[in-house]
């Protein structure tokens, strides 16, 4: 549909300026700058349209995968203390899986 209004936009122009070509001396020197405006007019369309497809894309593909971030809420009614923790013991709910420990960074190797 954007495509379309462009494409009648761009025709509506030229029909505009294309009989200012026909007028011998003067009529050139009148359509150079219509000439110009419509190049104006005609990029900007083209922005709106590119524009338009994606903020399209954005709300029907991006956005619908992105989650807010403060109304995901753990299940039981888990409140939080804001107190941070402070030992190492295991406080994750029965049957999800631990996290096995880091392996030890490698140190450097020597050259031959």
């Amino acid at each position: 549909m954007l495509f379309l209004a462009y494409v009648i936009a761009s025709f509506i122009l030229m029909l505009f300026t294309y009989p200012f070509n026909l007028i011998p001396i003067i009529g050139t020197i009148i359509s150079f700058p219509l000439q110009l405006a419509s190049y104006v007019v005609q990029s900007y369309i083209g922005l709106v349209i590119i524009a338009t497809v994606f903020i399209y894309y954005y709300e029907t593909e991006i956005r619908k995968t992105e989650a807010p971030a403060g109304s995901v809420e753990p299940e039981g009614g888990v409140k939080e203390t804001g107190g941070g923790s402070s030992g190492p013991e295991d406080i994750s709910a029965e049957g999800v899986l631990r996290q096995e420990e880091t392996p030890p960074e490698k140190g450097p190797t020597e050259g031959a």
